[in-house]
């Protein structure tokens, strides 16, 4: 049926043909790899960002920290606290005055997990969504001079990142 000289042509190419067969199966297997790992990641970083989302607007204790810190009156009623903190290294704050601390510390907790999300790699659409949502918190907590002098002390992970924003 065959030469052997088609026989010995079959021979030299069938090999080529089976590198390019494993060529293109290796291309698509790590296609679908990228596009499993990208979406799993997508999905990942959506239920992390609305979990933080999510704490930052229901949670009643963060609410009363973003009152204190959008309003000028209100920032005036823990800036005492603050002062009085600040003052010693011993807490000498009456259980009102430290139920307050307490709020603030829950939302400077809140606070380092959000700016530690933020430091993760992220597409130009995540990014789109993080930043609006906390730059203006971010903000507002930088013109409080002794909430800033608080976080230096007692809060250094969120210190830091506060001050990678210019």
């Amino acid at each position: 049926m065959f030469s052997s000289e088609a026989m010995k042509l079959a021979g030299q190419v069938a090999p080529v043909f089976s590198a390019i067969g494993i060529l293109i199966g290796a291309t698509a297997a790590w296609a679908t790899y990228l596009f499993y790992h990208r979406r799993s990641s997508e999905a990942a970083w959506g239920d992390t960002f609305r979990k933080l989302y999510e704490e930052f607007w229901k949670s009643d204790d963060i609410a009363e920290m973003r009152k204190y810190l959008a309003s000028e009156a209100e920032y005036k009623k823990i800036e005492g606290i603050l002062a009085e903190r600040l003052l010693s290294s011993q807490n000498d704050l009456s259980s009102t005055d430290n139920d307050i601390l307490d709020r603030i510390d829950r939302f400077c907790a809140l606070m380092v997990r959000i700016l530690s999300f933020g430091d993760r790699s992220m597409t130009r659409r995540q990014r789109d969504l993080f930043d609006p949502l906390f730059t203006y918190w971010i903000s507002a907590i930088k013109r409080r001079e002794k909430l800033i002098a608080y976080i230096r002390i007692y809060w250094k992970p969120l210190y830091t990142r506060l001050e990678r924003f210019a």
